[in-house]
């Protein structure tokens, strides 16, 4: 083995820099957002948990990556937890060319055009992990690009921002606070302009 041994005097480290990071901002396109989780995807594919990584928005809103292969990608900010005032960003490209990206890049969370409450024989479901599944034109499903689930907050509420089309939406079981099993909403309609609510209303467990 190998004995070290400290010598005195002053030392400098150099934190190594972000080959990508930025700054998350709210729907004003100014105010950091915090704690919004940003995903970076390979530019060839965006799909639900297939993100290369992730990293997260500090209390400045600036994020950053500690480690990212040469190569190009997209990347989106996430509605932060429980927050239905805000709804995932729309996706932005960088390429990592010799270890570096870019530094300066901000990523605005939208305003959402889908919001809904979450209830049960109860009463409003905190809490509850709200997935959304698009319906194709023969009647399929498939999971919207870019769109990751998200939490209502204490008062039930939820929200996304989704492409014009038909949706339908997916509610967890909330026996405890709402007295519901998990329940499919019925479908939802997103219009080309403004907004649409769509609530969701938990079977009874009876």
């Amino acid at each position: 083995a190998t004995n070290l041994s400290a010598s005195p005097g002053i030392y400098t480290l150099a934190l190594a820099s972000s080959p990508i990071s930025g700054t998350v901002v709210a729907p004003d396109g100014t105010t950091p957002v915090p704690s919004s989780r940003v995903d970076l995807y390979g530019a060839e594919k965006v799909c639900l948990y297939c993100e290369r990584s992730a990293a997260y928005s500090d209390q400045t809103g600036y994020f950053g990556f500690e480690s990212v292969p040469d190569g190009q990608y997209q990347m989106f900010a996430r509605q932060p937890y429980a927050d239905p005032s805000k709804a995932d960003s729309l996706p932005i490209n960088v390429t990592v060319s010799g270890g570096m990206g870019s530094s300066t890049l901000v990523l605005p969370l939208r305003t959402p055009n889908v919001t809904g409450v979450v209830r049960g024989p109860r009463g409003v479901s905190a809490g509850n992990w709200i997935q959304v599944q698009k319906v194709t034109e023969n009647n399929g499903r498939t999971e919207p690009i870019g769109a990751r689930a998200v939490v209502t907050n204490a008062q039930g509420d939820f929200a996304f921002n989704l492409e014009p089309g038909n949706y339908l939406f997916f509610a967890q079981e909330d026996l405890k606070s709402a007295g519901g099993i998990a329940t499919t909403s019925q479908i939802c309609t997103v219009p080309s302009s403004g907004s649409v609510v769509c609530d969701i209303n938990l079977t009874s467990s009876n």
